[in-house]
């Protein structure tokens, strides 16, 4: 698929507020012609909502039929590093409820636009804070949650940003997709899905991409990933 064809993107300055939040945030829009929306979560390290791999998915995502809305994650107030994340002694509880207030946000944001549904994404912190909102919020917001499409979704650390700790919690189905090189994430890919197997779930899919080369962002790796994951949110909610 070619994610070099036309862009039509639209950059939004949202605001949380209105869903429990504090702040303005950017987004970016691709409206497509189905009522499936696709809300999509960038990792951190100074990474942004077009970043690799989203961008890479939000735009293939889109030529395939869906809205797609990439938006910005929070950092921590303190600054991007990996304690305020965790939750240790220097742990910001700012981040995690601000993310999920814009994971609302833009899910009222796509059903101006005609979006009955949405999936949900992320890669790496994104994914972290996608599966954490799915487990202490069960998902509820202005659109039903029809699935997840987690990107090298890690397990490090404590609390919430553990994807341990709350992917069994997640009751919708979930495609947990990471590099075949990404050992972060492959050393707890048993745990991640005895996890989910445990809880309120029905339907999960690990699919590793590449081979033992393919890192974290799926560097290399990304015709694959596209075909992927658009087979994946075809598998989920498929546009008409």
């Amino acid at each position: 698929m070619d994610t070099a064809a036309q862009d039509n993107t639209t950059e939004l300055t949202l605001n949380s507020a209105d869903q429990g939040g504090s702040d303005k945030f950017q987004g970016l829009l691709l409206k497509g012609t189905s009522d499936v929306g696709v809300i999509l979560i960038h990792g951190r390290s100074k990474t942004n909502p077009d970043s690799p791999p989203v961008g890479i998915v939000r735009k293939s995502l889109n030529e395939a039929g869906y809205s797609t809305l990439s938006i910005a994650r929070p950092d921590p107030k303190k600054g991007d590093e990996w304690e305020y994340y965790d939750e240790g002694p220097d742990y910001d509880p700012y981040t995690f409820p601000e993310c999920y207030a814009r994971i609302r946000t833009a899910m009222a944001e796509l059903a101006k636009h005609g979006a009955k549904k949405v999936i949900l994404s992320g890669h790496s912190m994104g994914a972290r804070m996608t599966s954490a909102f799915l487990s202490e919020e069960g998902g509820e917001g202005p659109l039903p949650v029809a699935g997840f499409l987690a990107l090298g979704i890690g397990t490090n650390g404590g609390g919430l940003v553990s994807a341990l700790n709350t992917i069994g919690k997640v009751a919708v189905p979930v495609y947990d997709i990471y590099g075949g090189g990404d050992d972060n994430v492959s050393k707890d890919a048993a745990g991640r899905k005895a996890a989910y197997a445990a809880g309120p779930g029905s339907s999960y899919h690990q699919i590793v991409i590449g081979d033992d080369s393919t890192p974290h962002p799926l560097t290399g790796a990304e015709d694959e990933m596209i075909d992927v994951v658009n087979k994946a949110a075809q598998s989920i909610a498929p546009v008409s």
